[in-house]
Parts: C-alpha cells; sequence; structure tokens
C-alpha cells in the first residue's frame, strides 16, 4: 500500500507529541513494507532535519514554506472558506493538488487545518485525522478563560470548527479519524454520514522497548517531574497553581526529604511560574534530548492538566515510562485508567501535590507495582504493532468507500 501523508506544519526532532506521532506512524508503516511519502508546509527550515526524517521514517518528503505569522486556527479557517486562494495561492493549490492522491493508495490529512481542503465531490480516498474536535476543544478553552475578548476568540474559533466538522461528516465517502472513542462519539452525533473512528496514539518504540533500567532510575535520586505544555497559555495557569497552592506549602517537607522538582515544559518558564516556584527545589527544562531517559529517571509525573480534548500523548508516554503517573481527569480523558491501580488520578492542586510525595516518600516496591501496572495497561492498548494495525485497517476502509462511491457517475473533483 503506498500512503500518502500531507501535514500542514512538521519538524523534526519533533516539538511536540502529535508530531512525534505523525514519524512514528510513518516509520511503522514503512517497516510493515508499505510505502510512505509526505508533503506539507514547514514555518522554519531550521526545525525541518529532511535528510533525518527520511533516514528515520523511511518516507520520502515534500516540503514548502508555510506563512510564519499564521495560527493553525487560521490556516483553518482560510482553507475552510477558500480565502487561501488569495493569501497564499501556491501552496494552496499544491495542497490541494496533493488531496487528489495521484500515485497513493490512500492520503492520510493531518490536523483541521489540512482536513479544511477537503471539498464536496472529492473522490480520492483519504482519513482525515482532525486528532480531536476543535469545536469542543475551543469550548472547553473558552469557558476557562478569563476576559471577554479571549472568549469571544474561542467562541468564534469553536463556531468555525463546528461548521468544518458538520460539513466533514455530511460526506458519506470521508473517513475521520480523532484518538479518543469520547470524541469519536461526538462527531457521531446528528445526522452525520461520515465514517467516524477512533484510533489512539501509539507509544513511542523507544518507549515500547522499555530501554531504561531500574539501576539509573534508583541511582538518580528521589525526582519528581511536572510535564505540560508551556506554550500554551492553559497549561502555563496549570503548572502555576500546581506550585503555588500544591508544593509551597510542602517546601520544608521537599528540602528535608531531598526531594527535587523538574518542570519539563517544551518552552522556557514565564516570570509568573519562575515567581511560582521561587523557595522551592525546582528548576524548569524547556527541551531534552532523550525524552525517555528524563521520564524513566523520575520517581512520579505529573500531569496537571485543566482543559482539553482527546488522548493526550504525554499520558501514554508518562504511564509507559516506568514511573508512577499522577494527573487529573482532564491528562487522562479517553483512557480507561483506573485510580490506584494504573495511576493516581487527583485535579485539586493540592490534592496532587500530596499524592505525589506521598508516592516518592514510599517504598520502590509500591511504585514499581503501580507503574508495571500501568506499563501492561499501555502495552494491551497502545503498542506500535496494535495501534499500526488499526490504522491499516482504516486506510483500506476508506479505499473501500472511495470505490464504492466511485463507482457510476461521481461529481467531478473541485479546483479550489
Amino acid at each position: 500500500m503506498k500512503i500518502r501523508f500531507i501535514f500542514p506544519d512538521l519538524t523534526c526532532p519533533p516539538e511536540n507529541g502529535m508530531h512525534e506521532q505523525f514519524l512514528v506512524l510513518m516509520r511503522q508503516l514503512h517497516l510493515a513494507g508499505h510505502s510512505v511519502e509526505a508533503i506539507g508546509g514547514i514555518r522554519d527550515s531550521k526545525l525541518f532535519d529532511v535528510e533525518r526524517a527520511t533516514r528515520e521514517t523511511g518516507a520520502s518528503f515534500v516540503v514548502m514554506p508555510l506563512p510564519k505569522g499564521l495560527s493553525l486556527t487560521a490556516l483553518a479557517a482560510l482553507n475552510f472558506t477558500r480565502l487561501g486562494v488569495f493569501v497564499y495561492p501556491r501552496l494552496y493549490f499544491q495542497f490541494r493538488r496533493a488531496l487528489r492522491g495521484g500515485s497513493a493508495n490512500v492520503v492520510h490529512c493531518d490536523g483541521a487545518a489540512i482536513c479544511a481542503l477537503r471539498r464536496h465531490g472529492d473522490e480520492s480516498p483519504v482519513v482525515l485525522s482532525l486528532v480531536d474536535p476543535g469545536s469542543l476543544r475551543q469550548a472547553r478553552m473558552g469557558a476557562k478563560t478569563s476576559g471577554r475578548q479571549k472568549k469571544f476568540v474561542h467562541w468564534v474559533a469553536a463556531r468555525m470548527y463546528a461548521q468544518l466538522e458538520g460539513r466533514l461528516t455530511r460526506e458519506p465517502r470521508n473517513v475521520l479519524h480523532v484518538v479518543s472513542a469520547a470524541d469519536a462519539a461526538y462527531l457521531r452525533r446528528g445526522t452525520g454520514l461520515a465514517t467516524v473512528r477512533s484510533v489512539p496514539v501509539m507509544l513511542p518504540p523507544k518507549v515500547a522497548t522499555g530501554d531504561e533500567s531500574t539501576a539509573k532510575h534508583e541511582q538518580q535520586g528521589r525526582k519528581m517531574t511536572i510535564w505540560a505544555d508551556l506554550t500554551q497559555g492553559h497549561q502555563q495557569d496549570a503548572v502555576k497553581d500546581l506550585l503555588t497552592l500544591g508544593f509551597q506549602p510542602l517546601s520544608n517537607v521537599l528540602h528535608n526529604e531531598g526531594i527535587h522538582i523538574v518542570v519539563l515544559g517544551r518552552a522556557p518558564a514565564t516570570p509568573a511560574l519562575v515567581e511560582a516556584a521561587e523557595g522551592l527545589p525546582c528548576v524548569f527544562v524547556d527541551w531534552v534530548t532523550d525524552l525517555q531517559a528524563a521520564l524513566s529517571s523520575s520517581d512520579v509525573i505529573l500531569l496537571p492538566d485543566t482543559v482539553g480534548t482527546g488522548l493526550k500523548n504525554r499520558s501514554i508516554q508518562a504511564l509507559g515510562s516506568g514511573a508512577c503517573a499522577v494527573g487529573t481527569t482532564v491528562a487522562f480523558e479517553g483512557t480507561d485508567v483506573l485510580d490506584g491501580i494504573h495511576a493516581v488520578v487527583r485535579n485539586a492542586p493540592h490534592m496532587l501535590a500530596e499524592s505525589a510525595l506521598a508516592l516518592t516518600v514510599e517504598s520502590h516496591a509500591h511504585r514499581a507495582a503501580l507503574s508495571q501496572a500501568a506499563r501492561k495497561f499501555v502495552d494491551a492498548n497502545y503498542s506500535p504493532e496494535g495501534v499500526l494495525d488499526q490504522w491499516v485497517e482504516l486506510y483500506r476502509e476508506a479505499m473501500h468507500l472511495a470505490e464504492q462511491y466511485g463507482q457510476g457517475s461521481p461529481p467531478r473533483q473541485s479546483v479550489v
């Protein structure tokens, strides 16, 4: 099978979980004997190493410059309304031509910004990977945000995504993908005719093979890692609350027990976060070269998410890291994680901090029992082999639908 991926903004080395998932999936497909090609836009050529991406995935890449000032939400809006024809005509038509498939058996569109290019009457077999419903995500973020202007921005974005999702789900030949069953049920509501399937994130192969040793874990001392995406304002707020309301009252205990906190955040700490951590044995790390080593050397990994949708890649990797995972119900949304069996689930900042501290000072045997149960859980549900089989099945379903609805005299593909 030949699969063509179309992406809006990719980085290599990957700068976030979904970028990593994109690259891991391509590699797994290549190793399984499928032919893979990728076409898309990049904002900064310095952030995309074509040679490394080709070497690590086995795919061929064609990349084009993407306007740097456009957010992915703005890009989705331009593609949805077809105004992209006027804003970046060359790139727009290159995306549209790529969507036709050419010699590929199936096209995999990554993210709403690319899925928005799918038009009524397009005939090529396509999997439209929304990842999560943007309308639901924006609505939740708006409810969590303070300030009328910010709430209005989220409301407008939610309306745009709702219209996009409505259009895509009305087409019977469309196959839509999200990462959790709950999100799939959300998109199936109403009278949609499209096929909607959930395929979860997969555990990256390095994590799946469990490369890191327990001995290395023990030698690192007592460490708690707060794992968040500090490029997002709502996650900055969640980490700030965890430090201020959760760990500051426990500062003396942390110092006396020799426990230190690492905030792994993808971005430098803001002044507000630095102030929140004042007096705590805490350091901020915006980037690591070996994520698995950073996670497995922790006693506890905290996931303080307070808003979001879908299945979080961070949560699955935390559960499979060998450390104990402590997080909110939002962090583990879309999974069947059981509190006290696979992870510790708490929502209030002080309860997150107290639970993490209790686990860190307890015996290694207790932590090992929790982390081993978590590892069995992710191996059973998110292994590269198992998730790859689901993707291949989804591609075949898209090919079957295209063949089914392509019989007779189907409408011609739209140029715009």
